[in-house]
């Protein structure tokens, strides 16, 4: 036993979760293998009861374990760092749109909605919804094709613009939003320029897109884009002007931190916190949300100073009942503050709140 153990008194669990966690108590090492055998392990409607319990045991038998930063490593069931939001599920709601894709929250308890294959949706505070661009009727009075295959959108501090990022064509367009209340009308999409291609199109590339206000950086506006696989990458773009032609090249890209990889296969969306600035991104296969924070960094070079931006961890969240579930889009209220992410399931799509403690 490496370190010294603290007394754990574990409650009474199904037969195949109980022998993965006397494996784990009498373990040297925390290994992953054990820890993705017991989510799999783990029925469903009792998963926060026995989160709560590797949790327990992982604070009492590896207090000591640390990563290379030298922070304490809680449970990879949970969080992977103790400096994590943590992230309280509030519950769950049906969507009114059939493929839910993304969101970006409104005031007032409204949200614009992406649906991958029909376009762009409005969501009242009432729940119901109605498309504000349709890219497959050519009925619709805002018939817009191009908009085909939106895997992120995002709005500005003002909701006066909302940016979107086609996965197929790899185009970001801005949509001007007028109006207030439940009267929100489009005008054209506007394409600005497309994403750099980062594979040779066999695999899933750009999937989501968010704003990243400029007091978090150099005091410009940018937006940050996620590359889905292959590599998967996170990327600030300066936000193009009208009329802009051609491949828009990052300001600067990271790769997925290493010790977030496992939680991080794939990436389904990206939001930025409107407090703070860290970026949280969702895996829709791993079921997680996963939290980084943007570091500035001041090294110098012939003829003065830079400044450069990392990524680091800051912690992972499971979406509960994740079973069956495909998260799909985050953003965050801008009244509460709550994380909300939409997901299908069963062919339906929802709506989960978090509350940040």
């Amino acid at each position: 036993m490496p370190y010294p153990a603290r007394p754990w008194h574990p409650t009474p669990m199904p037969n195949d979760v109980g022998r993965i966690l006397q494996k784990l108590q009498e373990a040297q090492k925390i290994r992953a293998r054990d820890i993705d055998a017991l989510f799999e392990a783990t029925p469903s409607d009792k998963t926060d009861k026995y989160r709560d319990e590797v949790d327990a045991l992982i604070s009492a038998r590896f207090d000591a374990f640390t990563d290379k930063a030298g922070r304490r490593v809680v449970s990879r069931f949970r969080t992977t760092l103790p400096t994590a939001a943590r992230l309280e599920h509030k519950g769950v709601e049906k969507l009114d749109v059939e493929e839910a894709s993304g969101v970006a929250p409104l005031k007032d308890g409204r949200l614009l909605v992406i649906d991958d294959c029909r376009g762009v949706f409005f969501v009242r505070a009432n729940g119901k919804a109605k498309a504000l661009l349709s890219a497959k009727d050519d009925d619709h009075p805002h018939y817009a094709p191009e908009l085909a295959d939106l895997e992120g959108i995002t709005v500005d501090a003002d909701e006066k613009n909302a940016f979107v990022v086609s996965e197929g064509s790899r185009t970001i367009f801005r949509i001007p939003l007028s109006g207030r209340g439940n009267d929100i009308e489009p005008g054209a999409p506007i394409a600005l320029g497309s994403l750099p291609p980062l594979n040779d199109g066999s695999v899933n590339g750009w999937e989501g897109v968010a704003i990243l206000p400029g007091r978090f950086t150099d005091g410009e506006d940018r937006l940050v884009a996620i590359h889905e696989a292959d590599p998967p990458q996170i990327a600030i773009f300066d936000i193009p002007a009208d009329g802009s032609d051609g491949t828009l090249e990052p300001v600067q890209s990271f790769k997925v931190p290493r010790q977030a990889r496992d939680h991080l296969v794939d990436i389904s969306d990206v939001a930025i916190h409107p407090e703070t600035g860290n970026v949280f991104c969702l895996s829709d296969r791993q079921r997680t949300i996963v939290e980084f924070e943007l570091k500035k960094h001041t090294q110098p070079q012939r003829g003065g100073l830079i400044e450069n931006l990392t990524v680091e961890l800051v912690g992972v969240t499971d979406i509960p009942d994740s079973k069956g579930t495909k998260p799909e889009g985050i953003g965050f209220d801008p009244d509460s503050g709550d994380v909300i992410v939409v997901a299908e399931k069963n062919r339906t799509s929802r709506l989960h709140r978090f509350e940040q403690k």
